[in-house]
């Protein structure tokens, strides 16, 4: 086992008008050890009331991140393959042409390849996620080049083929880090065969085979629950699972059949975690067990945030039950988790289950 001291940094809140997107990074953080690990990079997309009309707090908001780019060197791992992810849509509300060129900097410095040099190499979802940035500066550039996509495709036309990809989804994270390739590249190329084989690989996943999804609980495993104890929900891991069902509702096309699986699961989650929720807005590493560890925890809070903002943004939710639900939210993250000196609190390290964060007792 490796102990990872992390210090999470740089929590950079983007209110916007209430037309426009509301972004939340709850980024990096670098291990005391050889290696460095990302307790969580998220955007959250909100389109509520509340959060305010504050250009200047966009402005702050891609100074911190450019600011954060200067001193630290990033790597095609799940952890700053999420955090591309976040930048990415930064730069999509801010249209900042240093964020489009961090973008295509990374493209450029792996090759706009998958994470090959990591275990499981391009058939494993924690080293796919690098490549959705590639594949969201290949929608928003008007001089795409059709090489940001082409080891992607190729990939995923791979796992099309294969009859056994599924079981690689094999445990919740996969959901998210899987899910957010499918989809954009499915947007992004027009072809349904991505959108059908991630339902495929979703229902395989969640509802049958791996049976993540306990539908009696409303929750997601972390893994397989077969001769595992029931009842062992993780916070971050159905956060995880929460914002790939978010990721393949923003991208399906309109028509899609399948969205209907994401919808009905999707509104059974958020009712659940609904009636989670801590008094004080944030969400504890067990979500069945809050008194397992007492303290707030930060990633998890920060997904369900996002996820349930999504449905309210897109009338999927209603919004006198859930809207209240991620103000306060929103309000933990804003305040418990954000630091007098600009650093994120309350990340519970990289692990599998329930444990300690870093603002934890020892």
């Amino acid at each position: 086992l490796q102990f990872l001291l992390c210090v999470c940094r740089t929590l950079v809140i983007v209110p916007l008008q209430l037309s426009a997107t509301c972004s939340v990074f709850a980024s990096m953080c670098h291990s005391a050890l050889l290696q460095r690990l990302c307790c969580l990079v998220l955007v959250v997309t909100v389109r509520a009331a509340g959060f305010g009309a504050k250009q200047e707090t966009l402005a702050m908001g891609v100074k911190a991140v450019n600011k954060w780019l200067e001193s630290n060197q990033l790597d095609c791992g799940w952890e700053d393959g999420t955090f591309m992810m976040g930048l990415a849509a930064l730069q999509q509300a801010t249209n900042d042409s240093g964020l489009y060129q961090a973008m295509f900097n990374y493209g450029e410095h792996f090759k706009w390849d998958l994470c090959l040099n990591l275990h499981g190499g391009g058939w494993n979802p924690d080293n796919q996620v690098c490549a959705a940035v590639y594949a969201d500066l290949y929608s928003i550039s008007s001089n795409r080049n059709s090489t940001w996509i082409a080891a992607t495709v190729k990939q995923l036309d791979a796992e099309v083929s294969a009859a056994d990809s599924a079981n690689r989804w094999s445990w919740v994270d996969a959901l998210f880090m899987a899910m957010s390739i499918y989809a954009r590249i499915g947007a992004v190329t027009g072809k349904r065969k991505y959108f059908e084989k991630m339902h495929d690989n979703f229902v395989y996943s969640a509802l049958n085979g791996h049976a993540l999804w306990s539908s009696a609980d409303a929750l997601f495993y972390r893994d397989p629950p077969k001769g595992k104890l029931d009842g062992v929900f993780w916070s971050r891991g159905n956060g995880w699972a929460a914002a790939a069902m978010v990721q393949a509702l923003k991208f399906a096309p309109a028509n899609d059949p399948n969205t209907e699986t994401y919808r009905m699961v999707y509104r059974q989650h958020m009712a659940k975690l609904v009636q989670l929720q801590g008094g004080d807005g944030c969400w504890r590493t067990s979500l069945t067990d809050p008194g397992y560890y007492q303290v707030p925890e930060t990633t998890g809070t920060a997904l369900f945030t996002y996820s349930m903002a999504f449905g309210v943004d897109t009338g999927l939710l209603d919004p006198a039950t859930y809207l209240p639900a991620v103000e306060k939210a929103w309000g933990c993250l804003a305040t418990v988790s954000l630091h007098a000196d600009g650093s994120v609190g309350s990340c519970q390290p990289g692990g599998g289950r329930p444990a300690p964060n870093f603002d934890s007792p020892s």
